[in-house]
């Protein structure tokens, strides 16, 4: 039996987000594979530096159709995928269809003129990464067009973020270079969740080009959750599970903890070590 893959994407919330996504991701990682199953597709990344990790989650039933009848990946050039993406137009829907030993095919059709591209497929070696299950000390949920203008702001002072918590009930962040230094107090009536266990104090320091970069998917969610914890990367989490339809309000993050399970993007984002602890066992 001969391989073939189809999916498909109608609904126009989904197709905006997942057009972000395949848009924007080659400002992630330069090729990725894409593994698509029974169950869905996942795709993970780490950057050429390995200080970031992203990882995409989409289940089955996310898709307004969905046809597989093997475990396949596929490995995608990014730059090329998004060559393509821009080609879309608004009112568009997304078709992706791939048989055994032929290019990826990619489809829009609807408003305006429909349009049919191949993909050249590359063989990629890469291993992933196993992410564990970690229950944070610190979780913050906050708009996420505010968390992109936080770190816009950041950004343009220094190349180091800095997160303190625990202090009191609000949330700090700072950035310091030649020119001057930004300190920021996130109130906690500002901010949608905020849950910081008891007697919990930390401080980390992350780079902010990465931090910046991940703020930007500001359309693939309202909300953004970030989670910390000491000797443990930065989780930066855009909930995937709802779109726009008759009985659903856009955008909303799931109140179910599950919610990250099925379908998500998600950042993981190693934290850095200033000099003196860098340096103290020299």
């Amino acid at each position: 039996m001969s391989y073939k893959m189809k999916l498909v994407i109608l609904n126009k919330d989904k197709v905006c987000k997942f057009h972000c996504i395949m848009k924007n991701m080659k400002s992630l990682v330069n090729e990725v594979n894409m593994s698509i199953s029974n169950g869905g597709i996942y795709i993970q990344g780490m950057d050429s530096a390995h200080v970031g990790l992203f990882e995409l989650k989409l289940e089955r039933a996310w898709f307004d159709g969905y046809e597989n009848n093997q475990d396949i990946t596929l490995g995608l050039s990014c730059e090329a995928l998004s060559t393509i993406m821009n080609c879309h137009n608004d009112g568009q829907s997304i078709t992706l269809t791939y048989k055994e030993n032929k290019p990826l095919t990619i489809e829009f059709k609807g408003k305006g003129h429909d349009k049919k591209f191949e993909l050249k497929l590359m063989d990629i070696e890469t291993e992933l990464m196993g992410i564990p299950e970690t229950d944070y000390d610190a979780d913050i949920t906050m708009k996420s067009s505010e968390f992109n203008k936080l770190m816009a702001e950041n950004s343009l002072f220094a190349d180091t973020l800095t997160v303190k918590l625990g202090e009191d009930d609000n949330i700090y962040m700072s950035a310091s270079g030649d020119i001057g230094k930004i300190e920021v107090k996130i109130k906690e009536d500002d901010i949608e969740e905020y849950a910081l266990s008891e007697d919990v104090k930390m401080s980390h320091a992350y780079p902010l080009k990465y931090c910046l970069l991940y703020s930007k998917f500001t359309k693939i969610n309202k909300n953004v959750s970030l989670h910390l914890m000491d000797n443990t990367p930065l989780k930066i989490m855009y909930d995937l599970s709802h779109w726009i339809d008759e009985d659903c309000d856009p955008c909303v993050v799931n109140d179910d903890d599950e919610s990250y399970k099925n379908n998500y993007l998600g950042f993981y984002l190693a934290p850095k070590l200033d000099e003196e602890e860098f340096f103290e066992d020299d």
